[in-house]
C-alpha cells in the first residue's frame, strides 16, 4: 500500500489515500503529502495534484508541473515557461521547490531557473513564482 509501479521510471511512493486512476495516473488527496520519485527525491505536492504515468506531477492548477528529476515548470505568457531547478545541497541531496495549489512555486535554497532558452538567472531562497511568470523575490537573510 503506498506504492505504484511505473516502468518508464521505476517506484514511485505516494501519500497514504492516494487514488490510481484506470489509465495508470494517480491522484493526490486533499491533504497532499510527499511523493517520493526514483533517486529518494521528496517532493511536497499539494491535494489534488496528479502523478502521471511517466512519474511527473501536476498541481491542481493544472499548469505547473514537477518531472521525474525535480525540476519545476510554470506557465508562463505566450508559451514562454520558466523552469525552476531542485536546489543542490551540500551533500548532493535534491531539494525541490514546493508548489501549491494554485501552482506558485516557493524555491528552497538558492537555485537557478531558466528564463528563455539562453537566460539563466539565480534566485534567493523564498523568491515565488506564479504562473503567468510573475516573480517575486525573497530579500530575507541567506
Amino acid at each position: 500500500k503506498g506504492k505504484v509501479e511505473l516502468p518508464s521510471v521505476g517506484e514511485i511512493e505516494v501519500p497514504e489515500g492516494s487514488v490510481v486512476k484506470p489509465n495508470g495516473e494517480v491522484k493526490v488527496p486533499q491533504e497532499g503529502g510527499v511523493v517520493t520519485l526514483p533517486g529518494d527525491i521528496n517532493v511536497n505536492v499539494p491535494g489534488g495534484s496528479t502523478i502521471k504515468i511517466d512519474g511527473s506531477i501536476v498541481a491542481p492548477n493544472g499548469g505547473t508541473s514537477i518531472d521525474k528529476h525535480g525540476v519545476v515548470t510554470v506557465p508562463g505568457t505566450n508559451g514562454q515557461n520558466i523552469v525552476v531547478n531542485p536546489f543542490i545541497n551540500e551533500d548532493k541531496t535534491l531539494t525541490v521547490p514546493v508548489v501549491d495549489e494554485e501552482g506558485n512555486v516557493t524555491i528552497q535554497g538558492s537555485t537557478e531557473i531558466q528564463l528563455s532558452e539562453n537566460i539563466k538567472v539565480t534566485l534567493p531562497e523564498g523568491t515565488i513564482i506564479a504562473p503567468g511568470c510573475d516573480i517575486t523575490v525573497s530579500h530575507g537573510e541567506q
